[in-house]
């Protein structure tokens, strides 16, 4: 009798045990959702104040009452350069269309967003590789916040989709990879030093026969954004005709160059042997300088890559970078002054998957 009651008494515990921890869960759930409630309306805030900062791209001084003048009779501004009106006729994939990242924010498509972050639902948004909760786009308006390798690729993701879209837009010469590319790499860098000639790289072969991209055999020029210990975003161009790795960094002395070399050595030293097996034979005729020795890599010096003037905006000139580098435009105009600007038009080119340039 003294064991059942024993028994008893602990499943009570258990019980009790149980209902606190649901309790403790359920407190977490209501900060959760006031912490969640604050953040939308810190953004709707910050996203309101960047509508009046920001509602025009930053342009010389000299240009700005011009540009507004013509914005407002509706003609193309000379700055803006060509373009389609997202509320007129749409693009026509078999005509080339001029790239400008410059151009105007949709006010009705930036409505509908702000309207999904004001809401209590708890629906996700579909993107291409993720369901996004409200904390992808809060990062993605708050100005000079942190962005996760989720918004990094899912704009890689929506990159690629335009390139395949707009072919005639876009010379075939260049790939891109996501950040999960050069994760990869660096997690599994140290097995692979083990044996470089007998590993096995498995799902990072994707990438080479283009999974999403260009394959690599037919361009000159890979894309990477590379994340750099959590703490800073850089954009890395593998170019094989030069044999190198160009860093495209908005914030170049963030860290001495021995823990730059460890950040590249992983990329540098596995992606030829990356393409000794993705190549065939008739691939590396093409490529005669590929060897397997470790690429160099060279970082582009500020005096053609802005620098930034304020910390927490790597994430967004890693992207710009790639953006611009993609169409063949001058990364000049890449700078901290339009990175509001970019970080709204971004959000709603996720939020409504918006493809065109």
């Amino acid at each position: 009798m003294e064991v059942e009651k024993e028994k008893e008494m602990e499943v009570e515990k258990e019980k009790e045990k149980e209902k606190e921890v649901e309790k403790e869960v359920e407190k977490e759930k209501e900060v959760e959702v006031e912490v969640e409630v604050e953040e939308n309306k810190e953004v709707e805030v910050e996203a309101e104040k960047n509508d009046k900062e920001e509602d025009l791209p930053h342009v010389p001084k000299e240009k700005k009452e011009e540009v507004e003048k013509e914005i407002v009779k509706g003609k193309k501004s000379k700055q803006l350069g060509e373009y389609t009106d997202p509320g007129g006729k749409g693009f026509k994939l078999n005509d080339s269309v001029k790239v400008n990242p410059l151009l105007r924010i949709d006010e009705e498509k930036m409505k509908e967003l702000k309207k999904w972050l004001k809401s209590d639902a708890k629906d996700f948004k579909e993107l291409t590789s993720c369901s996004a909760n409200r904390s992808l786009f809060n990062r993605l308006l708050r100005p000079q916040q942190w962005l996760h390798n989720t918004e990094i690729d899912e704009i890689c993701h929506l990159l690629k989709r335009r390139v395949e879209e707009f072919s005639k837009t876009y010379p075939r010469n260049f790939s891109i990879a996501d950040s999960k590319f050069s994760q990869k790499m660096n997690n599994r860098y140290d097995m692979f030093t083990q044996n470089p000639a007998g590993y096995e790289f498995d799902d990072l072969m994707e990438y080479v026969v283009g999974e999403g991209s260009n394959p690599w055999n037919i361009v000159d020029m890979i894309y990477v954004p590379l994340n750099l210990n959590q703490k800073h975003w850089i954009l890395c161009k593998i170019h094989l005709q030069d044999w190198c790795i160009y860093v495209y960094d908005c914030e170049q002395n963030m860290f001495p160059k021995d823990e730059y070399d460890n950040f590249l050595n992983p990329m540098c030293v596995m992606v030829p042997y990356l393409l000794e097996q993705g190549f065939t034979t008739g691939d590396k005729q093409k490529f005669p300088q590929i060897k397997l020795d470790a690429m160099p890599y060279s970082i582009i010096p500020h005096l053609i890559v802005p620098k930034t003037t304020k910390s927490g905006d790597c994430g967004v000139f890693t992207i710009m970078h790639l953006e611009y580098l993609t169409a063949s435009l001058d990364i000049s105009n890449v700078v901290t002054e339009n990175m509001n600007f970019w970080r709204n038009k971004w959000a709603v080119r996720l939020f409504h998957q918006i493809v065109e340039p």
